[in-house]
């Protein structure tokens, strides 16, 4: 299995929406960051073809947007998600902040649906973390954000699955800091080796959450690679100080293209990769914002094929 955790903003939605159906061993986990009509339709696009888990406890957001749980709650419940239930996993995310009296509440209120719980960085007692999920008629699925927690203290529980993500994105302050290429991460080929039924990561965009940022010094695009044996990154990045944006886009674009290829080199022919070569030869610059969406098309497509390739089944 894989679970790519996306952070719910218009792009990454985007990202998803424009793969389609992911098949069944895809599962993304969203956290939504804001819940207006426009993006609880986009999560109801995704769950149309494909299966996801939504985070109801958001701690992501502009002030004042950062969806409240009970407006997760009323979300999943909308007439524009509920046709497709059978494809969204409520997710419930413990943090140092959450309490188990959180964690009772939503089992409770999802206790015969396939839910996901999400460990990050917290120090439950695991004999006191069983009693607060005692309100689930299904075994949920356990994702482990590591570093962060010790998961094999939870081994006990009742579980559907056990998932282990990390952040292999090495994020740099400036995008003009950024090597032609850096580690990414392994655990697309370990994760069975440690007796976990799936992995997941933060794509080529990381843990981070931010609700915009400054002007671009510089045009920095991040291309994952497989080497067979791990997962790298290839890093982009435009060279010229003091012009105009899509300028600097083009010259990073252009990069990637003479790295790709045209056809693609193998490994490269995914759908993220041909909407940036389309958009170095068409010359067409969109923004900053579908180019991030390719990026996290192409990191899926490629660990979708990893996972494909191992022959595994759904675990859930």
């Amino acid at each position: 299995m894989y679970m790519p955790y996306l952070h719910g903003k218009q792009e990454e939605l985007f990202s998803v929406i424009e793969l389609g159906a992911l098949g069944p061993l895809v599962v993304p986990i969203i956290k939504p960051v804001n819940l207006d009509g426009a993006n609880v339709r986009r999560i109801a696009r995704i769950a149309a073809v494909t299966r996801l888990a939504v985070i109801t406890n958001s701690d992501k957001g502009r002030p004042g947007q950062m969806p409240t749980y009970a407006a997760s709650v009323a979300a999943l419940a909308d007439q524009a998600i509920t046709p497709y239930a059978a494809n969204v996993f409520p997710a419930f995310e413990l943090r140092g902040n959450s309490t188990l009296p959180q964690l009772t509440v939503f089992a409770t209120e999802y206790a015969g649906r396939t839910c996901v719980l999400i460990h990050k960085s917290h120090t439950f007692d695991p004999t006191a973390l069983a009693t607060a999920m005692v309100p689930f008629a299904v075994p949920p699925v356990h994702v482990f954000v590591e570093p962060g927690v010790a998961s094999n203290a939870y081994v006990g529980l009742p579980s559907a699955a056990r998932v282990l993500v990390r952040d292999g994105f090495d994020a740099c302050q400036r995008n003009s800091d950024y090597p032609r290429q850096s580690a990414f991460d392994d655990l697309a080929y370990q994760y069975r080796a440690r007796s976990f039924d799936g992995f997941g990561d933060f794509c080529m965009i990381g843990d981070r959450y931010s609700s915009g940022g400054g002007p671009a010094l510089a045009v920095a695009l991040h291309v994952t690679e497989d080497t067979g044996q791990a997962l790298l990154m290839n890093h982009f990045v435009s060279v010229s100080v003091g012009v105009d944006v899509p300028t600097m886009y083009f010259e990073a674009v252009d990069d990637l293209a003479a790295n790709v290829g045209i056809p693609p080199r193998a490994g490269m022919g995914t759908l993220g990769i041909a909407s940036y070569l389309a958009s170095s030869t068409a010359r067409n610059y969109s923004g900053l914002g579908p180019a991030k969406r390719w990026g996290a098309m192409h990191h899926i497509e490629t660990a979708r094929r990893i996972i494909q390739a191992s022959g595994v089944a759904a675990s859930f």
